[in-house]
């Protein structure tokens, strides 16, 4: 999951021409959702790694779940 989160900030920086600001905040809320689940070991691949083929519906609504409890 690394290199695809690598590869789309370079498509971020060089296709769409976002601002630094705009893309560290990106970059950022992708590192915090690649934490989620590694912690909570969701959808990983058999070296311990994220396998983003794996991320589904139920994966992504409980890390806005966590979100949302983390708010309050």
């Amino acid at each position: 999951m690394e290199l695809l989160i690598k590869e789309y900030a370079g498509h971020l920086r060089n296709e769409r021409n976002l601002s630094p600001h705009t893309l560290r905040n990106y970059l950022s809320d992708l590192a915090q959702f690649h934490k989620f689940l590694l912690e909570r070991q969701l959808a990983l691949n058999s070296h311990g790694g994220v396998d983003a083929g794996k991320v589904d519906i139920h994966v992504v609504r409980a890390y806005l779940a966590s979100l949302a409890a983390d708010r309050k």
